[in-house]
This record gives structure tokens, C-alpha cells and sequence, in this order.
């Protein structure tokens, strides 16, 4: 099993605005862009006392040339992003996995993505 490591920029988590860049999966290229979505509702429950986080980091995967292939998928903490789609042709084969290098819980929050969250691809 091999892992790689997606470089985001560490000014996101100052600065969190729209990224995109491209990016190669099992020797194909995509394109993958990256924007937070004000509008999202918690992916879970919130425990007592816990805040709500309103918003979330959203994902979308795209061909080379700017097909899409997903698009709007939340980030959240997964062994796999894409799990519900390896039966299709253009998703590639590996996973997408979300997790924290701060030992937290949540899903990435606004300022996470470039510090505290980490994604990987896994072969």
C-alpha cells in the first residue's frame, strides 16, 4: 500500500478561498477544485455543548480537459471519498482519504484544509 499525499498550500488555513490544481492518480491527470460551501449543514449530530459548524470544504473531480467526473463532494473524515463510485470507469482506483493530523474529531472546518486535515491518495 502506497500513500500519497496531496501539498495544499498552508495559506488556506488563513486565507481559505477557491483552489484548484491538477493532480495525478494512478498515472492519469485531473483536475481538482476545492471551495467552501457556506450553505452546507453538519454532516452529523452535534454533541452537547459542541458548536455547529455551518459550512463545509467541498470537492470536485474533473478530467484533464474539465469534464466532470464528481462534483460537490463534502470533505469529510473518510478512508474513502470516492467508495460509492469505484464502479465507474472514470473514478480512479485508488482512495481518497480525509483525516486529521491534529487528533480532533470533525470534519474540516474552514480554516483545516493547508494545516490540520490532511488528503491522501491510496494505492
Amino acid at each position: 500500500m502506497a500513500i500519497f499525499r496531496i501539498q495544499l498550500p498552508t495559506w488556506l488555513s488563513t486565507d481559505p478561498t477557491p483552489i484548484a490544481f491538477s493532480v495525478a492518480f494512478s498515472s492519469v491527470i485531473y483536475r481538482v477544485r476545492l471551495y467552501w460551501d457556506m450553505r452546507a449543514l453538519p454532516a452529523r449530530v452535534m454533541r452537547v455543548g459542541e458548536e455547529p459548524q455551518t459550512g463545509a470544504w467541498r470537492m470536485d473531480l474533473q478530467t484533464l480537459t474539465g469534464a466532470p467526473i464528481l462534483v460537490g463532494r463534502k470533505l469529510v473524515l473518510t478512508d474513502d471519498m470516492w467508495q460509492l463510485f469505484h464502479y465507474r470507469s472514470d473514478v480512479p482506483s485508488g482512495r481518497l482519504r480525509v483525516r486529521r493530523t491534529d487528533g480532533a474529531t470533525q470534519d474540516p472546518g474552514l480554516y483545516d484544509l493547508g494545516g490540520a486535515v490532511a488528503i491522501e491518495y491510496v494505492v
